[in-house]
């Protein structure tokens, strides 16, 4: 149970910063880890069409 409510605190954190990281310059975003990019990426809501085959 503590480990289900540790992975969904550390969900919302990553979903807060993802929301705050829509309000950074690009600069900003240049310089953050791939890997964190890709957790925060996965996060966010996407509204992006998906990918023509």
């Amino acid at each position: 149970m503590a480990g289900a409510v540790l992975e969904v605190m550390r969900r919302q954190h990553v979903f807060d910063a993802s929301l705050f990281g829509s309000l950074l310059p690009a600069e900003a975003w240049d310089r953050v880890p791939e890997e964190r990019l890709k957790e925060l990426l996965a996060a966010a809501p996407s509204f992006r069409p998906p990918p023509l085959k």
